[in-house]
């Protein structure tokens, strides 16, 4: 339990009134590997993103005084469904490995080619981001989410009313609250903390916050290795990260959520090649091979040449800084290629040793899904790093298909045949998240926009607290918080 005592006079009443007290968990980072959290593929090592120390979770926070103190609320009767609807596209995009902030956009995630069983993979080396947007664009973490939009959108209108939304987040958030609201035997709940601002007039900000951006190599992993073994890059896309925006309603709650894809089934835009116009002031030089090969390009913004087969793009630069919040890291480098790819394409891919698929924990993976409105999941099973299974679950099907290593089909295996239950269950940890959210958001009202009103939720050995935060910076530039405003549906 925390050394600090909670604020009894300043509890939500939704909640319980008493501590909701567990200890303090080292492993819900990597729960499995598969569920990238934000990492990225990788493809080598980064340029300038070495993980430094670990830093303390309580850097720059007021800790003299907690302001709140949030208990978990009631647990609801499940509904008959999980109540999030009317799911729509965003905006997505890929990193690419430059020293300058630089995203593919609309990118793709990598597709889905598959390989028949047996095969033997060598283990996952290098270290793995644990949150690519943070460690790219350390000043303004959310910046890539809305560079995407407006240029997917045209800048002609919004893709979203954001006055009227009322959160947005990562989903990692998300499953961070969730953990903390559904313990678990084996799942204990992980310190974490999450920043949050005011913008507009109820718009609700939550930032990611994590002690490192990287995390090394465990060497008995081999979710990144599975990965590539079963993918390919899009045309035009590195591997380095896609990250995608959906919307869609939670009960009340207006939500706008990011999250990282690992791979998509194959579809006419994921394997049809991008190519528009070349932008740049040297139109003499020849086209680029890859956006990987641009990547060494653009840090002298020229382009180069390679090989076939050749990918056109566009390259721009995005500036979002302003006479009130002006540097560097607001730059952001464009590269035009890829296309959207339909929501129902997308694939969750993960790897499990054999002698540990009984401990497959899907209080843990649906509600992953659910949050990205990922429909299916996809997992390889290995002995030592020789794949002998391949298993797949659709979260809207029945339940199993299971390929052994001869090719036959089977529901045998351990794993649900049948996810009914535990979609019920999840609807019914849905409910409870979207009840926190709403006092969050209250809260957030209640202090105000600005410095003054940012505070951070801090979980510490199960309890969570509210505490205000010493440089009240935002997360985002003023030109972007401003669209929350209303009456600025449309992008300037």
């Amino acid at each position: 339990m925390s050394r600090e005592q909670p604020n009894r006079g300043n509890t939500f009443t939704r909640g319980f009134r008493r501590p909701f007290g567990l200890k303090p968990d080292s492993g819900n980072r990597h729960y499995f590997r598969g569920s990238r959290g934000g990492q990225g593929r990788g493809g080598g090592p980064a340029r300038r993103f070495d993980s430094p120390s670990e830093t303390n979770i309580k850097d720059g926070l007021d800790t003299s005084k907690v302001i709140e103190t949030i208990f978990p609320p009631a647990r609801p009767t499940p509904p008959d469904d999980v109540p999030i609807g009317n799911v729509n596209y965003v905006a997505s995009y890929n990193w690419v490995n430059t020293e300058k902030p630089t995203i593919v956009v609309p990118g793709s995630p990598a597709v889905w080619v598959g390989r028949d069983v047996p095969f033997t993979l060598q283990p996952d080396d290098g270290s793995h981001f644990v949150d690519q947007n943070s460690a790219r664009m350390s000043e303004y973490p959310m910046l890539p989410l809305f560079v995407a939009a407006d240029i997917i959108h045209d800048k002609k209108k919004a893709p979203v009313d954001w006055p009227t939304v009322d959160i947005v987040t990562d989903r990692n958030g998300l499953r961070k609250l969730l953990r903390w609201l559904n313990p678990s035997a084996g799942r204990e709940v992980r310190d974490f903390r999450i920043d949050v601002e005011l913008v507009g007039t109820k718009t609700v900000l939550l930032s990611r916050w994590e002690g490192q951006t990287r995390d090394p190599p465990s060497g008995r992993s081999f979710g990144f290795a599975f990965e590539a073994a079963m993918t390919r890059a899009a045309p035009g896309c590195p591997t380095s990260g896609h990250h995608r925006a959906i919307t869609y309603d939670m009960l009340d709650m207006k939500m706008v959520v990011r999250f990282e894809v690992d791979a998509c089934l194959p579809t006419d835009a994921s394997t049809a090649t991008t190519a528009t116009n070349i932008d740049t002031k040297r139109p003499e030089k020849k086209t680029v091979a890859s956006v990987d090969d641009l990547a060494d390009a653009l840090e002298g913004i020229n382009l180069v040449t390679s090989s076939t087969p050749a990918i056109t793009t566009t390259t721009t630069t995005t500036t979002t800084s302003s006479s009130s919040s002006s540097s560097s890291s607001s730059d952001i480098n464009i590269i035009h290629a890829g296309t959207p790819v339909p929501q129902d394409a997308l694939l969750e891919l993960a790897s499990r040793s054999a002698y540990f698929l009984d401990q497959l924990d899907w209080n843990e993976l649906y509600p992953q899904l659910t949050l990205a409105q990922t429909p299916g999941f996809r997992l390889g099973v290995h002995e030592r790093g020789t794949f002998t299974q391949l298993r797949e679950w659709q979260l809207g099907g029945s339940g199993l298909r299971s390929r052994s290593g001869t090719g036959t089909s089977s529901n045998s295996g351990s794993g649900p045949s049948d996810l009914t239950a535990q979609r019920q269950e999840t609807a019914a940890q849905i409910v409870r998240l979207a009840r926190v959210l709403e006092d969050i958001q209250e809260l957030a009202i209640a202090r105000g926009p600005g410095p003054a009103g940012s505070f951070s939720l801090l979980c510490e050995n199960g309890e969570m607290r509210v505490y205000g935060r010493k440089d009240g910076k935002s997360c985002l530039p003023p030109d972007v918080t401003s669209r929350f405003e209303a009456g600025a549906a449309e992008v300037d």
